[in-house]
């Protein structure tokens, strides 16, 4: 198995949690452009706010059905430097928060159950999953309005009976001119307009490592379990379009140790060469059974890194440069 190169962090921040606000499930990360932390907790079901020394500077939300609740945040945004948008996915709608005030500033229903949401440009993009359409791109340009339908995204992400773990987390990013998105079950990117019509599609290149097959289907069998295929993949989850217009890819890559599935972060940012240097690069975060919470900011990614020391759970943030310029 060829050695991969390492990118090392440019720096490491320890959150300070107190005992009334720690972290017990951070599942989203957003980061404001004042390097501030916004972290959700599938726990407590709250947001809780760090500002660029890690210092704890309050919460916002809590559990509920109440105006300022939630009952299942599934996405988290930082719209500007005091809004955040959180999606609900069991409340099935969408809420924009003053973080200063800690208050709801408007809250719009979703009609069916919501997946990852981006807001660019005055307007609200969205995955939506309706048992009769399959999986939607929704755009939302007045929060008073019903949503514009761009189109329904690929077959790949809705859910099966036999794998279903892209659904719900479906990796895209939006820009102003072109969607970029992930399908896991074969390791490629897609690019595609505004209105979600594909324009091009590029294979993620990888090196085969602990014999993870070349896609989904090739693990498959009449016995297969979720836990025989979360063993041997390598799966991308999340993409973003760097300021020299290459992308980069983050990607898992799963092994076994003491009965335990536990997956590697890896970086691939595709250029013309696609060069091995720019291929497998391993991010020195603590291996999980989860897929890591990150956050793209320019060409600075930004990762959660939650592990134990003694008997307590301790929170990092890492801080990547990732304006390579070997790739």
């Amino acid at each position: 198995m060829p050695e991969s190169a390492i990118l090392v962090p440019s720096s490491i921040t320890r959150l300070v949690e107190p005992d009334t606000a720690f972290l017990g499930l951070p599942i989203y990360l957003a980061v404001s452009s004042r390097s501030e932390y916004f972290v959700v907790d599938r726990y407590a079901l709250r947001v809780s706010r760090f500002d660029s020394a890690g210092r704890f500077k309050g919460t916002f939300g809590r559990e509920g059905y109440g105006p300022d609740e939630f009952k299942q945040p599934a996405f988290l945004q930082m719209v500007d430097d005091t809004t955040a948008l959180v999606v609900d996915r069991l409340r099935r709608d969408f809420t924009l928060w003053n973080v200063n005030s800690s208050s709801v500033v408007a809250r719009v229903p979703i009609e069916g159950e919501p997946g990852p949401f981006v807001a660019l440009g005055g307007s609200i993009t969205g995955a939506v999953f309706d048992r009769f359409r399959g999986t939607i791109a929704a755009k939302w340009r007045r929060l008073d309005s019903a949503p514009e339908h761009l189109g329904t995204l690929p077959a790949a992400f809705a859910p099966t009976n036999r794998f279903a773990t892209i659904y719900g987390h479906i990796p895209f990013t939006i820009f102003e001119d072109s969607i970029a998105y992930l399908t896991g079950e074969s390791n490629y990117m897609r690019i595609a307009d505004s209105l979600w019509n594909l324009v091009d599609s590029t294979a993620i290149p990888r090196r085969i490592r602990r014999g993870a097959p070349e896609t989904v289907d090739t693990a498959l069998t009449d016995e297969t379990t979720i836990y025989d295929i979360s063993r041997q993949l390598s799966t991308p989850f999340a993409v973003h379009r760097l300021s020299n217009g290459r992308f980069a890819i983050l990607h898992l890559d799963y092994a076994v140790r003491n009965n335990i599935a536990l997956g590697s972060m890896f970086l691939t940012i595709l250029s013309k060469k696609n060069s091995s240097r720019c291929t497998d690069i391993l991010l020195p975060v603590h291996d999980s059974t989860a897929i890591p919470e990150v956050s793209f900011r320019g060409d600075t990614l930004f990762v959660l890194d939650q592990y134990v020391i003694g008997e307590r759970a301790v929170t990092d943030m890492l801080r990547f440069t990732l304006d390579l310029g070997v790739c």
